[in-house]
């Protein structure tokens, strides 16, 4: 009887939001597993679902105290759940990305590797043909990219490309997760590229990045995100072999996705970063001062939209000090060197001591002054 009603307030919570039927769910849900003894058969579902309760108001509010009563209402769950269990898989699974959200709060690297080591049971404990199992081949995946992205191990990013693209072979096209499972591989080749240069993995991305755009619904809210990963994915590609053809697509997908992306949206300063720098590519292929115009007016948005304490800041008003750096040697306009002095100072004020990206910054802080000495002489 609680758990059942536990439950219907969890669905109450789901159609309505409101933060009253989840934090009654989740007193349902604990009243229920106080009072069932440890030997109980329903005792692992009873953990799990106070577990999931509780993972979703960490997801409303933010608190981390509930995100670690999800974590430990999950392990339990696990731990009395024999492997025959029918629902064990969704238990690791769920608490696999429980722990990966702790991970990204906290940084703590023995969360990410217990996440992965859930993960991966998960994977080994249902058949090749189960429905869920590209879902679980991508939460590792996921997870192993993570720990690429943490420690730079190389093996980390081929093991998480071969469960993307399990993945995505299990998963006929017609289903609602393709353009999920389809993003997910395109941007660990990517970024397999970026360390190696395979040209073989930057291509393969970008099929696939075409493929997720191509399958997701106008409307969807991941439609502008996939549209950023193909543009940002087509700049690198030009980067790499100066294809003016890679470069105009990038910056057609990347204007719809800004589009597309509402004001306010977290996202929103990085994509007009991207097509302010893929302007700036093509500007450095063509000389044409339209180009260069555009890239400055897009990073100009996106440093206005960046807080002061994001770690990003330094970079953008890097990338606008070099832009309007660039016109005025085109134009001549003092106006533009005084304002690239401008904001290469700022970025080099909020970058800090011993930062990779220091020295470049005074070095062109240098020469710009030097340039401005050379045009007031």
């Amino acid at each position: 009887m609680l758990t059942a009603l536990g439950i219907s307030l969890d669905n109450r919570f789901e159609s309505l939001g409101e933060l009253a039927d989840l934090t009654q769910s989740i007193m349902h849900h604990t009243a229920a597993v106080d009072l069932t003894p440890d030997g109980h058969m329903d005792k692992p579902a009873r953990l799990y679902n106070l577990g999931a309760a509780f993972s979703t108001r960490f997801e409303k509010l933010g608190d981390l105290a509930d995100l670690a009563q999800s974590i430990t209402s999950m392990v339990a769950a696990v731990e009395l759940a024999p492997d025959d269990h029918t629902q064990k898989p969704t238990f690791l699974v769920n608490l696999g990305k429980s722990l990966g959200k702790r991970f990204e709060q906290l940084g703590d690297p023995a969360d990410l590797e217990q996440s992965i080591t859930y993960h991966t049971a998960a994977v080994d404990l249902i058949s090749d043909d189960h429905l869920d199992k590209p879902t679980l081949l991508n939460y590792l995946g996921v997870s192993l990219f993570k720990k690429f992205e943490r420690l730079g191990n190389l093996p980390d990013l081929n093991q998480s490309i071969t469960y993307h693209t399990a993945a995505v072979d299990k998963t006929p096209d017609g289903h609602m997760e393709k353009p999920s499972l389809l993003d997910s591989l395109a941007l660990s080749l990517r970024h397999r590229f970026e360390r190696l240069g395979d040209l073989e993995d930057i291509n393969q991305s970008i099929i696939y990045h075409t493929d997720a755009v191509d399958l997701t619904p106008n409307g969807n809210p991941e439609k502008p995100r996939r549209l950023e990963h193909l543009g940002s994915c087509l700049s690198h590609r030009f980067e790499q072999h100066g294809d003016l053809e890679d470069i105009r697509k990038s910056i057609i997908q990347l204007k719809v996705a800004i589009d597309l992306t509402p004001h306010g949206h977290a996202d929103l300063p990085l994509r007009l970063d991207i097509l302010g720098t893929s302007f700036f590519y093509r500007y450095q292929c063509l000389r044409e001062l339209g180009d260069i115009n555009q890239a400055i007016i897009y990073e100009q948005a996106a440093v206005e939209l960046t807080a002061v304490s994001h770690l990003a800041k330094p970079s953008r008003l890097s990338n606008l000090g070099t832009f309007l750096m660039v016109r005025f040697q085109q134009s001549g306009d003092l106006g533009d060197l005084t304002r690239s002095l401008t904001h290469m100072e700022a970025a080099m004020n909020l970058t800090p001591d011993g930062h990779s990206a220091l020295p470049g910054q005074l070095n062109s802080l240098g020469t710009y002054f030097f340039q401005r000495f050379k045009k007031l002489a």
